[in-house]
């Protein structure tokens, strides 16, 4: 995914990210709740932290994700 794409591909089908890939204080920032929805792994928000924790499980090779010009 690059700086101002709103689309994604997964396993060659397009989705919606919900809002478009960022930069902020030097730091890309990617939407990972839709990221994390569409493939299936758990997104937790820590409030205390104030940051977001996923839990990954081993790599699934035949998924991959890539940006849509």
């Amino acid at each position: 995914v690059r700086l101002g794409d709103s689309e994604a591909t997964l396993n060659g089908v397009p989705f919606d990210l919900g809002e478009a890939v960022t930069l902020q204080n030097d730091h890309l920032v990617v939407p990972l709740r839709a990221i994390c929805q569409k493939t299936g792994i758990p997104l937790f928000w820590d409030r205390k932290a104030r940051s977001a924790k996923m839990i990954i499980a081993p790599v699934n090779t035949s998924q991959e994700l890539v940006a849509v010009n």
